[in-house]
């Protein structure tokens, strides 16, 4: 018999490995203004009512991004048309609102946030080895811990509306809560409610469909 070393596996554990990423999704629920059904809004202005700079960015930026893929309404950021570190008065902005030759005005604004926390037991998982060596064996073992620690999930709340510039009437408006996974960050819930906004005012017939 020829002395060789043969590797045995006495526990042969499979352990997925998982590739896990941020995830947000918003549930919404939306009303059209039926005396207002049928108007064209060609060119919204976009404007994230938050007092986070980033936040504000993100949102706008999300807002023309889903309104150029999903509508035919051309998009303008507030944050483009007025400085954002200066108040403006209210004929500065009929002003500028009117040389942009704007629609409507479409605001999304937080109502309320927080997270949620839900901790995770700890499991325990052992993998062994054995080497066979001629008539000896040798062997080892590895306990693998999991869990034991608390995830947090973000949510927030939202109130989004759509105003038409040529009478300041309501077209459209909703509610909406947004919640993300143990990788999302607030960017993520704004990303998911800006664009299920978006979808809503395609669906709910006051934005259309952009052309295939």
């Amino acid at each position: 018999m020829k002395f060789f070393q043969k590797i045995l596996r006495l526990v042969v554990p499979f352990v997925p490995v998982v590739l896990v990423s941020a995830c947000a999704s918003t549930e919404m629920t939306s009303r059209a203004n039926p005396e207002l059904a049928g108007r064209e809004f060609d060119k919204v202005l976009v404007f994230g009512k938050f007092q986070n700079l980033n936040h504000r960015e993100v949102a706008e930026s999300e807002f023309c991004s889903n309104l150029g893929r999903l509508t035919n309404s051309e998009c303008i950021k507030s944050s483009e048309v007025f400085f954002v570190g200066e108040s403006q008065t209210a004929e500065q902005i009929d002003a500028r609102v009117k040389e942009q030759e704007i629609d409507a005005v479409l605001i999304l604004q937080p109502s309320d946030s927080g997270t949620s926390s839900s901790y995770v037991p700890p499991s325990y998982e052992t993998q062994s080895n054995a080497t066979v060596t001629g008539n000896m064996i040798s062997g080892s073992s590895t306990t693998y811990t999991y869990g034991g620690y608390t995830l947090n999930k973000p949510w927030a709340k939202y109130e989004v509306s759509l105003i038409a510039i040529a009478d300041g009437r309501v077209a459209w408006y909703a509610t909406g809560q947004s919640r993300g996974n143990a990788y999302a960050g607030w960017d993520d819930l704004i990303e998911s409610a800006t664009s299920e906004s978006v979808k809503k005012l395609v669906s709910d017939g006051v934005l259309r469909k952009a052309d295939p």
